[in-house]
């Protein structure tokens, strides 16, 4: 019975608590060329220290910036907007103005060869949103924002987002799933895997 009743409790805080779903275990390190000066970038995310981001040229700290209070959860590196520089995108769960209960947003970060810069803090995207990457899908050189949502009637969809200049727009959405992941094979195509199944988007 004491076992029934800790793992009750357990699964009612995982529910109520989505930060605990996307935790970060342990600090994320990406090494990429930001700005194509044929330099790489150490580009850190670990949300035990404050600030939780960093960027350094070896040993050097070259910029710092990220709350460890915002729970950053995902770090990636990709080219958001098509201009050949590299921006620094992070998932982190926190309040934001216009909503005060803490949810996950998604922060991209340009980068000018010496510092970061915000380029765009969205607070949300369409829908609720639990995970993202990004990936060329139409193979036309610019990557979209791959979002897997969540709907008020608690179904999980994805979403594809292009940038627009000043954000990013819905291109198209699919699924009502129970339950659903975002998935990388080993050509880097993403596929979603939903409901036992493995739905390929690089064709949409």
């Amino acid at each position: 019975m004491k076992r029934l009743t800790l793992t009750i409790v357990i699964l009612v805080a995982l529910i109520l608590c989505p930060a605990f779903v996307h935790a970060q275990s342990q600090p994320n390190v990406l090494k990429q060329d930001l700005d194509g000066d044929g330099r790489i970038e150490t580009i850190t995310l670990d949300g035990e220290k404050e600030p939780a981001l960093s960027v350094r040229h070896g040993t050097k700290l070259l910029w710092q910036s990220v709350h460890a209070s915002w729970k950053p959860w995902k770090l990636m590196v990709a080219d958001v907007d098509g201009d050949g520089a590299n921006e620094i995108i992070v998932g982190v769960y926190k309040a934001t103005r216009y909503f005060p209960k803490p949810h996950n947003c998604l922060f991209i970060y340009g980068w000018d060869g010496r510092r970061g810069f915000p380029k765009w803090l969205g607070s949300t995207l369409s829908k609720p949103f639990m995970d993202f990457t990004f990936a060329d899908l139409n193979r036309d050189g610019h990557k979209e924002l791959i979002a897997l949502e969540k709907g008020r009637d608690g179904k999980q969809s994805v979403a594809v987002y292009s940038w627009n200049g000043f954000g990013f727009t819905l291109d198209w959405q699919r699924g009502a799933w129970a339950s659903a992941r975002l998935m990388t094979n080993e050509a880097r195509e993403v596929f979603v895997e939903a409901d036992g199944e493995h739905i390929s988007l690089s064709k949409e």
